[in-house]
Parts: structure tokens; C-alpha cells; sequence
């Protein structure tokens, strides 16, 4: 079942967001991706560059590990034919490439007279063997008196048994030496306990924590010594280099994101936090000459304890390091690293060796920079396929989310104006969330078109042309995604019309002839999040970065600001006696938000309304209200050398093929694409009724939103058609600028409040913006 809820009060950030070479300079420091320099312009630099070696031998996905020694232990499903489904356990030897299976290994035994399985929590290597946290699920059928159990419904008298979570120590073949029951441990809470972490200190001791705010410790026999309560949570847990371990997460009672906070076994007390800056994402334990070390988008860092202060050593992404699937990641003695992964896609483990190398000795690749605000998932991973596959270039980014502070949370975004000002203009950039129409109109920006027509495959034809009109500016595209969503407002056909797009004085008009009590949107719209919502799918009428004008002076644009004043000042969330659905269909609430990327919403949203939808959009003196939200939308530099090696990254995107492995959520923008993948929501599968006999349409799945349940069916035709239209009715994309944003919210307030009028809030406006994009220019 999925779940659409939307919160009024969230819906305005809703639509806001919607052997390989070097990787690095070495010795630590700022690397700037912006300007790097050649590998071989300086033979003898130092430079981080991985070596890979794939791990065979492996059955199962594997889930958890640990490196000690340079052996990595680590835990495997494993599924067969005269075994029940659980976990393996397995060894990779240093210097070897084949995993070898612990034979010795057996998963804790289910119960007599149940059912189960067992599943490793953690695991944390130690110089003799390993130790495990394992948790067994059980289970059995309790049929009715006079009811035969079968296997056909066995599955309707399923009851659920106790939870055991054991703590135990095995050799170095999986034979167990030491086990604990540790339901004692959350004081016979059964069933209730879990915990997730562990490591060992240089004694032996064990640390456990339930990845909230609790910590346990117990002595190398399993005895418990103490526990601790954090005042805050815990994200994970870490051995210092100096033998202690500590809690990587977060603490009230430090400043900052994230802090290492060690655990002092002879006083029975948490010792003094290292506050880490910024945004922390894993933590490792320590080596060589760092306490512990830790990456903040993908950037790994190395913290002494003793200075209080992090060294920037590399990105594990320009290492061809798939950081988000590391099962383990440990220091070696030689100053490198060991980083052992496994991925979903290629159902591979894989090992990887992070050395210090010359530059002159890693193969030589035309280096392109590239600067995001935040590298998800997806775009980590078409980088590392690039910079595996691609034999003239390589992807280096810099994602400058790792400067953000909960202070500052636009630190990074300020830092690549800074730097693209003094002249470090990276080769490709990552457009979410950066000012793209200020870029374009200082030329910053190459245009695309060249590219795009002088490709072999590729061409305008394969994109939908009216996306490709709205995504332009004065005829040169700037800028190109591989997915959108569409972003209107909907209504009741027999309410709002049948047609598409209206105007302003229309939207009014209509609001105004409702029964008194009508909401318009969602409860919590409040004049200041209505401003913001028409605002940003009305930015191109009141600023235009091209020629600096500004128009905040327009009738459009005061009749605007009234509207909005209609709107409750405040909101405080109560709870609701109905939900959005039940307003809808009594008539309670006129319009809703809606966002398509899918066609499976596209059904919501036609049921909630009892399948008399219209698309009206958002109101606009020209043309449809329907706008178009970019998804991993990517822009290329004018100052690129190396324009079509940017393009052969970019464009790897933008092909049908790419769409195939299915992590793109949006609807391609490869027509293409696009068109297979409305051919498979039409495609209907069936089943055979038990009872008739007859083939009936089995369902996709289903949908809710607060309560109101529907099952997704295979598209219709006229569903196909109504969704072609949408698309394309669109003809411009959401467009807002964060600090144009604040100026008109915090002025209007003047506005709603009584304070000014809406000609006065309207002037100084008209003078804040045009001051602001002057000076932008």
C-alpha cells in the first residue's frame, strides 16, 4: 500500500524540493574540484586512487560486516532448497579475492513447536574471531478447534512469537565460544528489546546500543557492567584509535550536527563530545594518526582529539567508492583504507583498496569538475558507471551540502557563488537548487542545443517539445533532466469547469462565490504560504534575469497580494475532523495540490474527486497554470574545455536505456522512455478466482491517503489521453529564488498584518528586488 498525505503546513517546501584514476589531492586539505590539475601536470603529487577486486564465491545479498586484520567477516542471506531462508556467515581472507562460508556457523536454534528465523543484527570482528548479534523471530499457526491447518491457509492463523535477541562470540570458523541471551538486558522487556550496534574495546568489552539513546556495556564474558543514557540518539557506534569506543550521533547539550562522544569505562560516564561541523554521515573507527574518521557528503574526513579539528582526505565518490552501499571501512596499516561494499543493482561484493599513489602512476584521464548541492543516490551512481565504463573522462565532483550547518543551511550554495566569482567555474553543475537564471544571464552557462543536435542518437525529436520550450531562455537551453513531474491545481469538473487554465480574476471569482467556511486549499494555507505557492509558478512574470526587470508594481501582482490577504493569517493544527478526500466530496474544500510523476497518483487523484477531475493549474494571464518540476536537471559551463566530454556524461542520462534499471520516480523526459512506460501501466495482468473459476484483472497494488483507500488497476486509454494532455499543457517550470522569495514574504507581512497597503508593500518590493538583481548581475 502506498501513502499520499500532505500536510497544508509542508506543502510549500513540498513543491520547493520537489584501477581507476586519482581521486583527490592528497596530504589532506581543500581539493577544489573547480580548477583541478592534471595528473599529469605534476608526475610526483601524491593523489588517493582505489584498486577494486570483485569477491566471488558469495551466495546471497549481503548485509552486514567487518574488517579486522585485514580479514572482512561478513553476513549473507542465504535461500536453499533443504534450509530455511536466514543468514550465512563468511570470511574473506587478506590479500584473497574468493569469500570462503564459515562451515562451523549454525543460526541460533528455533524453539520446539514453532517456527522462525534468525537475522544478524551486527557484527564487529575481533582479533580471534567475531561476535554477532543475532535476533530469532517466531512464529506459529493456531487454527480454530475443528479447523485442518493447510498449507493454502496456514498463513490466516499465523501468530506471532516472542523475540530473542542473542549476543554471541565465535572463532574464526563460526563456532560459537560464548552465548548470552540478552532479553535481561532491557530489564524482561520481551519481545520489546532491540538493538542494532556493537563494538569492542581494546579490553574486550562489548558496547551495544539500541540506535536511540541507549548504550550498554558488558564485559568480555557477557556480563553487563553498566549502561548510559545519551540525551540525544545514537546513529552508530566507533572504536577511537585509541582503544575506547564511542557513540557517533547527536547530543542536546552540544552545539552542531553530529558529535563523537566516547564512553569512560573506569568511571562509568560519557566522556567530552567532539563536536563534528557540519553534516555527518557515517562515522569509522580510527587509525594511523586520526582518532576516528567520518564522511560528510561523501567526503572523507580524518579528526584528531587532541586539536579538536577534521582534515579533509578525499571523496569516496572521485574514488569510484559506492558510499552508499559500504558494509565496512577500516584504516590499514600502511595509512590506506579497506572498503568492502555490496550493491543491490549488480548483486556483487566487491573490495576496494584506497592507497596514496604518484599521479604519474594511475591512468590518465581527462579530468571534468562538477559541482552539486547534494549528490543523492542516483546521481553517486550514474557517476561511479561513468567513471568505470568512460576510457577519455572522469566525473570529480564537489558537493558542497558537506558546508551546510544547522546555522547556515545555505553555507555551501554561498560557497560556490564565492568560488565561481573568483573564477572556479566547474565544468558540469547539478542544477537543483542553484540559481540557474542568474548563471544564464551572466553567460556562464553553455547553451545545450549544439550539443544535443550534433548527437548521434539523441536529438529534439526525443524530447517532449513543449518541456523543451519551457525549460529554454531566449531560445538556448541552458539546462537539461532526465525525468519531470507536472504541477497543477485540480478541482471538480462540475465545479471548476471542464477546461484547463484561468485567470487570476477567474480563481477569485470562483472562491468568492463559495458557501462561507470553503477552504480553498488545504487547511493551514495561510496567506503567506498561498503567496509562496502562486508566487513560485508566477516568478517569470515579476523578474527577468536576462534584461534586470522587475514588474512587482502590476495590477496582477496587487490583486495577487489581496487574494492572499483572504486567506487565515495563522494556522494551528488540531486535528481534522475529516479528511482531504471527505472535504473534497462535501464540498468543504474547493481545489487541492497536486503533483504528477506517476501515473499511479494520476488514479488517486481521478477517485478522490469521483472521476469529474480537471487539471485547471495555476492562474496565469497566458497559456495553462500547468507547471513542469525539473528531476536531476544538469547544466554544463561555458568555460568547459571539454564541452562534449561534459555532454557524453550528461547525455548518458537522457537515453531510453537509462530509464530501464527503474530508479527514476518522474516521468522520463526521453519520449521514448516515456512511452514504454505508459505501455507497461497499461499492461493488465490477471489471476484465476479460487471460487468462479474466471480470470479477473489483478491489481497493482494500492493507494491511501488518510483513510481513503483505492487499488491501482492497469491505465485506461482515456486515462493515457487525459495524462498526454496534462503534460502537454505545460508550458513553463517552477521558478523561484530563495532570497527574492524572503523579500517578498517578509514585506507582504506588513501587508496581511494591516501594517501597509497593498500599493506600498508593492513599491517596496518593486525597490528591494530590483536593487537585489541588479546587484546579480
Amino acid at each position: 500500500m502506498k501513502f499520499k498525505k500532505i500536510a497544508a503546513a509542508a506543502l510549500v517546501a513540498a513543491l520547493m524540493l520537489t584501477v581507476f584514476s586519482g581521486c583527490g589531492a592528497g596530504n589532506g586539505g581543500d581539493s577544489n574540484p573547480a580548477a583541478p590539475s592534471s595528473p599529469t601536470a605534476n608526475p610526483e603529487a601524491l593523489v588517493w586512487s582505489a584498486d577494486y577486486s570483485k569477491v566471488s564465491g558469495v551466495d546471497g545479498w549481503v548485509s552486514r560486516a567487518a574488517i579486522s586484520g585485514g580479514s572482512v567477516y561478513f553476513a549473507a542471506s542465504v535461500e536453499e532448497e533443504e534450509e530455511e531462508e536466514g543468514e550465512s556467515l563468511w570470511r574473506l581472507d587478506p590479500g584473497s579475492t574468493e569469500a570462503k562460508r564459515l562451515s562451523s556457523y549454525a543460526p541460533p536454534a528455533v524453539p520446539e513447536g514453532t517456527e522462525g528465523s534468525a537475522y544478524i543484527n551486527a557484527i564487529c570482528a575481533a582479533e580471534d574471531g567475531v561476535w554477532v548479534l543475532e535476533r530469532l523471530d517466531t512464529y506459529t499457526f493456531e487454527p480454530p478447534e475443528g479447523v485442518e491447518l493447510t498449507e493454502e491457509n496456514r498463513w490466516d492463523y499465523y501468530k506471532s512469537g516472542p523475540t530473542q535477541l542473542l549476543l554471541r562470540r565465535l572463532d574464526s570458523e563460526g563456532a560459537e565460544l560464548l552465548s548470552v541471551d540478552l532479553s535481561l538486558l532491557a530489564g524482561g522487556n520481551e519481545g520489546g528489546f532491540y538493538a542494532q550496534y556493537m563494538d569492542i574495546d581494546a579490553a574486550g568489552n562489548v558496547y551495544l546500543s539500541d540506535g536511540d539513546a541507549t548504550l550498554w556495556v558488558l564485559s568480555p564474558e557477557g556480563e553487563t557492567l553498566f549502561s548510559l543514557l545519551l540525551d540525544g540518539w545514537i546513529h552508530s557506534l566507533v572504536r577511537l584509535k585509541d582503544g575506547r569506543v564511542a557513540t557517533f550521533g547527536y547530543s542536546a547539550t552540544v552545539s552542531g550536527s553530529y558529535n563523537m562522544t566516547p564512553v569512560e569505562v573506569a568511571s562509568r560516564r560519557w566522556g567530552k563530545p567532539a563536536e563534528l561541523s557540519g553534516y555527518a554521515d557515517n562515522a569509522f573507527s580510527g587509525s594511523g594518526e586520526y582518532d576516528f574518521f567520518y564522511t560528510s557528503a561523501s567526503t572523507l574526513y580524518g579528526y584528531k582529539l587532541e586539536t579538536g579539528g577534521a582534515t579533509e582526505l578525499f571523496n569516496l565518490v572521485n574514488c569510484d567508492v559506492d558510499s552508499d552501499n559500504i558494509r565496512a571501512f577500516a584504516g590499514t596499516e600502511d595509512g590506506g583504507f579497506l572498503s568492502f561494499s555490496y550493491s543491490y543493482d549488480g548483486g556483487a561484493a566487491e573490495l576496494a583498496s584506497i592507497t596514496q599513489k604518484h599521479a604519474g602512476d594511475v591512468p590518465q584521464k581527462t579530468v571534468l569538475t562538477m559541482a552539486v548541492l547534494y549528490a543523492d543516490q542516483s546521481m553517486r551512481r550514474e557517476i561511479l558507471e561513468f567513471n568505470r565504463t568512460n576510457e577519455e573522462y572522469r566525473i570529480e565532483i564537489k558537493d558542497y551540502s558537506q558546508f551546510n550547518t544547522d546555522e547556515d543551511y545555505e553555507a555551501g550554495l554561498t560557497r560556490l557563488n564565492t568560488e565561481i566569482i573568483t573564477g572556479s567555474v566547474p565544468d558540469i553543475l547539478a542544477v537543483e537548487g542553484l540559481p540557474i537564471a542568474q548563471y544564464a544571464a551572466k553567460g556562464l552557462l553553455a547553451d545545450l542545443y549544439p550539443l544535443l543536435d550534433a548527437d548521434v542518437e539523441l536529438s529534439r525529436e526525443s524530447f517532449f517539445p513543449n518541456l523543451l520550450k519551457a525549460i529554454e531562455t531566449d531560445g538556448k537551453l541552458y539546462q537539461l533532466a532526465p525525468a519531470f513531474s507536472v504541477v497543477s491545481l485540480v478541482g471538480r469538473s462540475d465545479v471548476v469547469g471542464e477546461e484547463m487554465g484561468w485567470t487570476l480574476d477567474e480563481l477569485m471569482e470562483l472562491y468568492n462565490s463559495q458557501p462561507a467556511g470553503t477552504e480553498l486549499m488545504d487547511p493551514g494555507v495561510t496567506s503567506e504560504a498561498l503567496l509562496e505557492i502562486l508566487f513560485m509558478m508566477g516568478f517569470d512574470q515579476y523578474v527577468d534575469w536576462e534584461s534586470g526587470r522587475c514588474d512587482f508594481e502590476s495590477e496582477t501582482f496587487l490583486d495577487t497580494l489581496r487574494f492572499c490577504a483572504q486567506m487565515p493569517r495563522t494556522f494551528e493544527y488540531t486535528g481534522y475532523e475529516e479528511n482531504t478526500p471527505e472535504r473534497i466530496s462535501s464540498g468543504k474544500q474547493l481545489l487541492a495540490s497536486f503533483t504528477a510523476g506517476d501515473f499511479e497518483e494520476i488514479q488517486m487523484y481521478e477517485a478522490m474527486f469521483g472521476g469529474e477531475l480537471t487539471y485547471k493549474g495555476f492562474p496565469s494571464a497566458e497559456g495553462v497554470g500547468n507547471v513542469a518540476v525539473l528531476s536531476g536537471s544538469f547544466a554544463i559551463s561555458e568555460a568547459c574545455a571539454h564541452k562534449e566530454g561534459a555532454w557524453s556524461f550528461v547525455r548518458s542520462m537522457l537515453t531510453e536505456e537509462y530509464f530501464d534499471d527503474g530508479y527514476v520516480w518522474s516521468f522520463p523526459m526521453n519520449r521514448d522512455a516515456f512511452e514504454k512506460s505508459i505501455a507497461k501501466a497499461m499492461e493488465k495482468t490477471w489471476y484465476t478466482d479460487p471460487e468462479t473459476g474466471e480470470q479477473v484483472e489483478q491489481s497493482h497494488g494500492g493507494w491511501s491517503w488518510d483513510g481513503f483507500e483505492i487499488e491501482i488497476y492497469a491505465m485506461t486509454e482515456k486515462q493515457r489521453d487525459d495524462t498526454m494532455e496534462l503534460i502537454n499543457s505545460v508550458s513553463s517550470l517552477v521558478n523561484f529564488d530563495t532570497k527574492i522569495m524572503q523579500i517578498v514574504i517578509e514585506n507582504a507581512k506588513d501587508y496581511f498584518s494591516g501594517a501597509k497597503t497593498a500599493e506600498d508593500t508593492a513599491r517596496i518590493i518593486q525597490s528591494s528586488v530590483s536593487l537585489y538583481v541588479s546587484e546579480q548581475k
